[in-house]
């Protein structure tokens, strides 16, 4: 037997006072990647509360949970991340960060808030369940390569083996009451890239007597349009951008050396393994034709992210039937990465996204300091994370 849809609506509504209390205090109080021990402080005592056993200090701060079914079953994964980001907070909000320069911009609060409340409703019905149910809250979501592959490598997929994982995310794009699916790739892979170009520096007054990493770093940035204008397949989306550009100290001095960082990513992994090569090549090629030198690294970040089409169905199911079809949108994918993307790489599973935005207008959107999701999101995403589980114990072999 499984839960009741009823019971889920109703108990969903009988603890979303609490867990919005919950929410608060987590927004209150948001720790960067790696540093979540007060986060995982909270979550630990709430689920000793409920009576879930858990274990805590995976990959440092993470927590996996375990809610087994009364008989043998398979065993579903729900995950959410846990940290915050350095922003300065400047959303006015009476629970507004008290963690100066650390700010809740992500939705990682809504996100926890979420699987608490999904994990309360799960142990009140423990005795309907038909598979078992992992909670894995993870750190470091924001900072490369995240912190998933490192959960994984200590073991959170095994004992009992996971047979499918889902998560979602906060979408400012999409309104309250809503979740967004999409099958196959939906979000890109994350890499970034750091090349400095080394010079010979000198006065201002005379570039004829140095090797100017100013106008090789200019010359090197326009040329690394090529790469995704006329190196990648027009059909496969694909983004290469320049976050910093750093050299130089005064206005007649022509530096030692200029620095360029950037990010570049791929919604296929063919067009996401070109990226390195290419920038090497372009990058050589114009600092040896201006005199310089260079020293290039690329760091690999998340892959593509890659939702398994009978587990999306699955999730558009589970969610059309207790929130409502119409409320179930599918979306196009992003250019925005996502570690997630990793624990698809090991069992199969779906990423969703879940509405906070307010309808027909978007306010803010993710990683500004006045990003102010719609907490009244949090009931949608136990909803649907409920009866996911449900759906999954429906699901035939």
């Amino acid at each position: 037997m499984n839960i009741p849809v009823k019971d889920i609506i109703n108990e969903t509504e009988k603890i979303l006072p609490e867990i919005i209390k919950i929410r608060r205090w987590l927004h209150r109080h948001p720790e960067l990647s790696k540093q979540e021990f007060n986060t995982a402080k909270y979550i630990s005592e709430y689920l000793k509360k409920l009576g879930i056993e858990h274990k805590t200090r995976i990959a440092k701060t993470g927590i996996v949970g375990l809610i087994p079914a009364p008989g043998d079953g398979k065993t579903v994964a729900l995950r959410t991340d846990m940290d915050a980001l350095p922003v300065m907070e400047q959303t006015g909000l009476p629970y507004s960060s008290e963690n100066k320069g650390v700010m809740h911009a992500c939705g990682h609060d809504i996100h926890i808030s979420c699987l608490l409340g999904t994990a309360t409703i799960l142990k009140k019905f423990q005795d309907k369940l038909r598979c078992n149910v992992k909670l894995l809250f993870q750190p470091s979501e924001e900072t490369l390569p995240g912190g998933a592959i490192s959960m994984i490598k200590e073991g959170v997929l095994k004992n009992p083996d996971v047979d499918a994982i889902f998560g979602l995310h906060t979408d400012p794009d999409l309104p309250v009451g809503t979740i967004g699916v999409k099958k196959g790739p939906m979000m890109a892979s994350a890499n970034n890239f750091q090349i400095k170009i080394i010079g010979k520096g000198g006065h201002g007054a005379h570039p004829h007597l140095t090797k100017d990493p100013i106008l090789t770093a200019a010359e090197v940035v326009l040329a690394l349009q090529k790469v995704v204008s006329r190196m990648t397949n027009p059909f496969s989306p694909a983004v290469l951008s320049f976050g910093t550009i750093s050299g130089g100290s005064a206005s007649n001095i022509i530096p030692e050396e200029v620095e360029i960082v950037g990010t570049c990513r791929a919604l296929d992994q063919e067009t996401a393994d070109l990226f390195p090569q290419a920038i090497s090549r372009i990058v050589k090629g114009v600092t040896e034709g201006n005199g310089c030198t260079y020293k290039y690294r690329y760091i690999k970040g998340t892959p593509v992210l890659i939702n398994e089409p009978v587990m999306t169905e699955l999730v558009k199911k589970a969610a059309s039937e207790i929130i409502g079809n119409d409320n179930v949108i599918p979306i196009v994918g992003t250019m925005g990465g996502e570690d997630f993307a990793y624990f698809l790489q090991e069992t199969r599973g779906s990423f969703f996204k879940l509405g906070v935005g307010k309808k027909d207008k978007i306010e803010y959107y993710l990683h500004s300091p006045f990003y102010i999701p719609d907490e009244n999101s949090i009931k949608y995403g136990i909803l649907t994370l409920v009866n996911i589980i449900n759906h999954f114990s429906d699901e035939k072999d």
